[in-house]
């Protein structure tokens, strides 16, 4: 998308610049997948602090009230548009990182500066 060429050379480009900077490309993804795990457990830890609590109080009431896990329930729903953000917020970071990491190969591989499309083409 970024050098405008049609899909198979494109995939033919992209095979080029992993097999040509595989250290680089695996540095990154090892840095993108640490952050990764790191932002979802962040995101998850209200999950677990509203979901404990409500199965302890269940399993101590032998479970005779519900009224633990309905609670649990509704903030968990309430939760839900939040951490949907918060992980896009996350996915979009990891795919611009992506992107720059292909832009710093190819340039640094051509040493001439990528051209990005323009909007008129």
């Amino acid at each position: 998308m970024l050098e405008g060429m049609r899909v198979l050379p494109a995939i033919s480009r992209g095979w080029d610049v992993f097999r040509k900077n595989l250290g680089p490309i695996i540095i990154m993804a090892i840095i993108l997948a640490v952050i990764g795990f790191a932002v979802g457990f962040i995101i998850a830890i209200p999950v677990f602090i509203v979901v404990l609590p409500a199965i302890i109080a269940f399993a101590a009431g032998e479970a005779q009230n519900w009224t633990p896990l309905a609670i649990a329930g509704v903030c968990i729903c309430l939760y839900i548009p939040v951490s949907l953000l918060l992980n896009g917020i996350a996915v979009a970071y990891t795919e611009s990182a992506w992107t720059l990491t292909y832009l710093r190969l190819t340039r640094l591989q051509d040493d001439e500066p990528v051209a990005l499309l323009e909007a008129n083409e």
